[in-house]
């Protein structure tokens, strides 16, 4: 049975006209899937990250620039580079990863909330969402830390140990 025969069936006093344009169906100026449909919403998205990743890069710099001592004198009484990111990854996992825990929760109730308010009909959030947004957040933070600490692993330690 064709669409229109279904639909004129059901709602025989509403006509049915809709346009099919890059497989987004339109029926009555409103449509049936909503998706990133600018550039610019996916702009602020990227803006986003960026602006998060570099608060990131600022605080375990920061972090990385006050222990350069500690770095140093586990270097000199024989630490591999290896150990020493081993050892400061441990310490901002723990608590990248506590912060997650926390988070995850009130971002899903968040966003919840407002996928309510906004659609009178939706999908809701999904784990596979809260999931995804974890690992990145534990691998962009891995990342981060890995090749902060190297950095500073694999500098001289007489510089930073010379005035003590």
């Amino acid at each position: 049975m064709d669409e229109t025969k279904k639909y004129t069936a059901i709602h025989f006093d509403i006509g049915f006209d809709y346009v099919e344009t890059m497989g987004l169906r339109i029926k009555n100026g409103r449509s049936f899937q909503r998706t990133l449909k600018t550039d610019q919403e996916k702009a602020v998205i990227v803006n986003e990250a960026f602006v998060n990743q570099m608060g990131l890069f600022g605080l375990i710099s920061l972090t990385i620039s006050k222990r350069m001592k500690e770095i140093s004198i586990r270097k000199v009484l024989g630490a591999s580079a290896y150990d020493i990111i081993q050892f400061i990854n441990k310490d901002f996992m723990i608590l990248i990863i506590l912060a997650s825990v926390i988070a995850l929760p009130g971002s899903y109730f968040t966003l919840t909330y407002i996928f309510d308010g906004l659609f009178k009909y939706n999908c809701g959030v999904g784990s596979l969402a809260l999931i995804v947004s974890f690992v990145f957040v534990i691998a962009t933070a891995l990342l981060t830390v890995s090749s902060l600490v190297y950095k500073a692993a694999i500098s001289n330690p007489s510089d930073n140990l010379r005035f003590e």
